[in-house]
């Protein structure tokens, strides 16, 4: 088993946001399905999280307003924060959130946290850095 270099606090945070979004988007269906996947990729460079929902979806041209500051679909229960904050706490890690959606189908969230620093190549709970680099592309 390996050590994933991060502040937990912090990715636990991202983790159970998007998990509560998945949540709140399978709401009114007939059949919600939520599901979680944590892989590391083969190369050992980087842990994925997965998180899928049957949910509404998002349509194309809202895919990156959802990671704005105060935009929220759902109404008076959101302060558009969640995603925004999330996606920064992920970013600070030299890491990412991307999303996948198809509308009336669902929505698959992919959070991605290097296994080492960018900055050192140690890995960052030695160092205990949390660095702000320009995201994968994915």
């Amino acid at each position: 088993m390996r050590t994933v270099p991060c502040d937990p606090d912090g990715i636990h945070r991202a983790v159970l946001n998007i998990l509560s979004n998945a949540l709140d988007a399978v709401e009114d269906r007939p059949t919600p399905k939520v599901g979680m996947q944590v892989l590391l990729e083969p190369e050992g460079n980087w842990v994925k999280v997965i998180v899928v929902d049957n949910g509404a979806g998002i349509p194309d041209d809202k895919a990156e307003d959802i990671f704005k500051p105060f935009v929220s679909t759902k109404g008076a229960r959101g302060t558009g924060l969640g995603l925004p904050v999330s996606r920064k706490i992920l970013r600070e890690h030299g890491g990412d959130i991307v999303v996948q959606s198809i509308p009336d189908k669902g929505s698959k969230f992919t959070l991605r946290i290097p296994m080492k620093s960018a900055f050192t190549g140690d890995s960052l709970s030695s160092t205990g850095m949390h660095p702000m680099v320009k995201p994968p592309e994915v």
